[in-house]
């Protein structure tokens, strides 16, 4: 008999921030938040990337034919915080 040993459930989100089309997108692997989030935006000819790769939320940001976009950064890392707090083992 087969039996599932794993289960992995991939996340797409959006949002629109500072005129940026943001997408987001993450994995869980049993229900366990993987480590690393990731974020493309799209704003007119403009792009940014931005990566999310360990718990201690440091990011890479990357602008392309763009300035630095803090409001879009801050918005980001706030949206990190809250998948992170979404996927959070059950307290006991």
């Amino acid at each position: 008999m087969r039996t599932n040993t794993n289960k992995r459930t991939k996340y797409y989100d959006e949002m629109v921030v500072n005129g940026w089309d943001l997408k987001f997108e993450y994995e869980t692997e049993n229900g366990t938040l993987l480590p690393s989030i990731t974020v493309n935006g799209v704003k007119n000819q403009q792009s940014t990337l931005m990566i999310k790769k360990d718990a201690n939320q440091q990011l890479q940001t990357i602008f392309n034919r763009s300035d630095y976009d803090n409001t879009v950064v801050v918005a980001v890392m706030d949206e990190f915080s809250a998948i992170v707090v979404e996927h959070a083992p059950p307290a006991n």
